[in-house]
Order: C-alpha cells, then sequence, then structure tokens
C-alpha cells in the first residue's frame, strides 16, 4: 500500500469542495484535519458509502475530520456525549474493544472499512504499517453535544 502524501489529500479534498475549518494540526504520531461544518454534506458523501440513514439527521453537529496516523496508537479511551463513525482511507487498522476496563475483543479494518464506536464503549486504534488515514465523525446531538474534551482515559489502560 502506498503511503499517502498530505499536500494531495488537501488537494482532493479542495477538489471536492471540501474546505478545511483551521490548517493541519500536527502532532509526533501525524496530523488531525478538522473540516469546516458547514462541508460536512460534501464530506459524508465523499467518505461514508451508505450511512444516509445515520449520518444525514445529524449533519451540524458531526464534527468532520480526518486522521493521519504515522507512528503508534491512538490510546484506549472512550466519549460518554458521542458515538464515532470512522472509514479507513489509506492503510490498515487493528480496532481493540471494550464494555469494562479490559480489553474484551479485537479485529482488523482494512481499506475502505467503516465502523461504529459507540458511546461508552472503550476503544483503541493501533496503526498496521506505515500510515494509516481515516474519516471520522460524530454523533451526538443538541441538548448534549461532545467536544474535544469528552475523551476519557480510563485507569486501567494508561500504561497500554
Amino acid at each position: 500500500m502506498n503511503k499517502m502524501n498530505l499536500q494531495d489529500l488537501l488537494i482532493d479534498l479542495d477538489n471536492s469542495g471540501i474546505i478545511l475549518q483551521e490548517n493541519p494540526i500536527l502532532f509526533s504520531w501525524g496530523c488531525v484535519l478538522n473540516i469546516s461544518e458547514n462541508y460536512s454534506k460534501q464530506f459524508v458523501d465523499k467518505f461514508f458509502d451508505d450511512s444516509e440513514d445515520y449520518v444525514y439527521s445529524q449533519l451540524g453537529l458531526i464534527h468532520p475530520r480526518i486522521i493521519i496516523k504515522n507512528e503508534n496508537s491512538i490510546p484506549w479511551h472512550f466519549h460518554t456525549r458521542r458515538s464515532e463513525i470512522i472509514n479507513i482511507i489509506n492503510g490498515n487498522a487493528r480496532v481493540i474493544l471494550s464494555d469494562t476496563d479490559h480489553p474484551q475483543s479485537d479485529f482488523l479494518l482494512a481499506e475502505k472499512s467503516q465502523f461504529v464506536f459507540e458511546r461508552n464503549k472503550r476503544h483503541k486504534i493501533e496503526l498496521i504499517g506505515n500510515q494509516l488515514i481515516f474519516a471520522e465523525i460524530w454523533q451526538h446531538n443538541y441538548w448534549i453535544p461532545s467536544d474535544e474534551d469528552d475523551v476519557i482515559f480510563p485507569k486501567y489502560f494508561e500504561n497500554q
């Protein structure tokens, strides 16, 4: 699998009429591209096949973004105010899930695979290979909106 170039991804988004909310946020492990909520429909149409039934009803509260991982994993965590839907754009991932603070199941997600992380479901996404790029949207509502602070790192998993 070829490693996707960030510049090519930005050009592809621009050609699709999808505008970033801000400049890419760079981390040692990769970067996050936050998409403007005004372009949610274009984002969903481009990256989430067959998802109209459960996505479009939430437009305006989906926080669309693309996450690029070049190393390590996204640590164990869960969210109390949102579900997350991801679609693998480039690369492969190992996903580990749990209803408690102990690992219960794991599986692989290949390119073009889509998965829903339900609210309160503990999860971890591990990189397989040299790069993972996935589109992510949140499902939450106007009464209990989620934000970047809605991430809980269970104590059991702190050193995992």
